[in-house]
């Protein structure tokens, strides 16, 4: 059987934070998931850390030479087997119902193709939220807004995996915004659900 969420980690000499990033994935409710963590040539710690987890939903995929963050991601999703995805980043944390929460916005609305949380940014004593105030509709058919602003993550979103297929990943060849760039065919083709509140 299938798992019913793939969860894609891209990881590059984030050895001291990739753990907490890893249980914090293995540790959700909704816990029928593959979490394939997609290390991306790290000379750090990586691979002991990995070593660290016996868990039989880890899948563990290495690239020979760094070719960053998005071809990791591609690499994970040309892996994946299940009929969502969701992205985590090695240096965040998810609360524990995440996936939880957003897999049931996503499983009562076949208009949906993906859904988002909001999410908190924190650098030393300053916590950012996002999305902020300036973003009015954070639900339905986003593509005016997406086209204005990047406020969909990649870590918060929940898609699924047809959907994805259509757009065919994400433009590796771009320096940065891959997130905001994979988002524009699918706000045009499907309404996107939101959990307003952080992971």
């Amino acid at each position: 059987m299938s798992p019913r969420v793939s969860v894609i980690l891209p990881t590059h000499n984030r050895a001291p934070v990739l753990a907490r990033s890893i249980r914090s994935v293995l540790a959700q409710s909704a816990s029928d998931l593959e979490l394939i963590v997609v290390d991306d040539a790290s000379t750090d710690a990586t691979a002991e850390v990995l070593a660290s987890f016996d868990d039989p939903r880890l899948r563990r995929l290495r690239h020979d030479t760094r070719q960053g963050a998005a071809a990791a991601r591609n690499t994970g999703l040309s892996a994946a087997q299940a009929e969502w995805i969701a992205f985590q980043d090695s240096d965040d944390e998810w609360l524990l119902d995440k996936l939880e929460r957003q897999g049931a916005l996503l499983a009562a609305d076949s208009a949906l193709g993906a859904v988002y949380c909001a999410f908190v940014r924190v650098a030393g004593d300053q916590v950012v939220r996002t999305p902020g105030a300036r973003v009015r509709r954070r639900a339905g058919w986003l593509h005016a807004e997406i086209l204005r602003d990047s406020f969909i993550s990649t870590q918060t979103l929940l898609v699924r995996s047809d959907v994805l297929d259509a757009v065919g990943g994400f433009d590796a060849a771009l320096p940065r915004f891959q997130d905001w760039e994979l988002m524009m065919p699918p706000s045009r083709q499907h309404a996107i659900g939101c959990v307003d509140e952080p992971p």
